[in-house]
């Protein structure tokens, strides 16, 4: 066989040589003709140099998906985050502490004949102060003169709200609408309506129903004006009526 012949081979054999998955004859028949051949030798060089380069590409490679992979984990992560603070920051609310005691002017709607008096409303509890949702208020809401108002810890309601009702939680810890609360944020003014109880029990109210509403006022005329305000900055609705229909000076 000339040289020719044996290097052409040679060449052919090379890279699985290198690759270490030729036989034994084989590796003997390539290492005998690299010993006698310093053109294969060469060739065998650039052959590993090729190689060498080719595994730096492709730990280059590796790498470059690997901090791709690693970013698009991380930008995963940050929009995550930023959703569950954005939702956090929706669904939590504010919470305002509440302690104070308010001199309120108190009266019956559609009973103008009985006059106002003062009436001591002590809040302690806290605000709920939410972003998008309903803000409420929990806690004590005692009203001086007014039984159901004297158990600590008892009354939650909805401000700033269509609805506006005002819940107590009974004895038996079950809650039982009694009235409706409209407030500016904080709770710093607000107006409170209980409802008359019919002889079924069921309250209700209506522009002649003689609910007790409180405004924290200096007098009537002032409570009634500040009860309008709040009414339509809160746009509160009972049944469909309107609470200034039942609100007279």
């Amino acid at each position: 066989m000339d040289k020719d012949t044996l290097c052409a081979l040679t060449r052919d054999l090379m890279p699985m040589f290198l690759d270490g998955v030729t036989e034994e004859g084989t590796n003997e028949f390539v290492e005998r003709h690299l010993a006698e051949c310093s053109d294969c030798r060469q060739a065998r060089q650039a052959l590993l140099a090729s190689q060498s380069e080719d595994v730096k590409n492709q730990e280059m490679l590796v790498k470059k998906l690997r901090r791709a992979n690693l970013r698009r984990k991380v930008i995963v992560w940050l929009c995550a985050a930023v959703f569950i603070l954005a939702a956090a920051v929706c669904v939590l609310p504010v919470r305002r502490p509440v302690d104070r005691q308010v001199q309120a002017i108190r009266w019956q709607a559609g009973h103008e004949e009985t006059g106002s008096e003062q009436a001591t409303v002590t809040l302690k509890g806290v605000y709920l102060d939410y972003l998008f949702l309903t803000d409420r208020y929990e806690g004590d809401l005692m009203i001086e003169g007014v039984d159901i108002t004297q158990r600590a810890g008892a009354f939650a309601g909805c401000t700033l709200d269509d609805a506006g009702l005002l819940y107590y939680a009974n004895e038996e810890a079950l809650l039982e609408s009694v009235g409706f609360i409209a407030a500016t944020p904080g709770m710093e003014e607000f107006v409170i309506g209980l409802y008359e109880k019919d002889d079924n029990g069921v309250g209700t109210w209506d522009s002649g129903s003689g609910t007790v509403l409180m405004s924290s006022s200096g007098t009537r005329e002032q409570a009634v004006n500040l009860t309008r305000q709040i009414l339509r900055i809160t746009r509160n609705r009972l049944a469909g009526v309107s609470w200034e229909a039942g609100i007279q000076p």
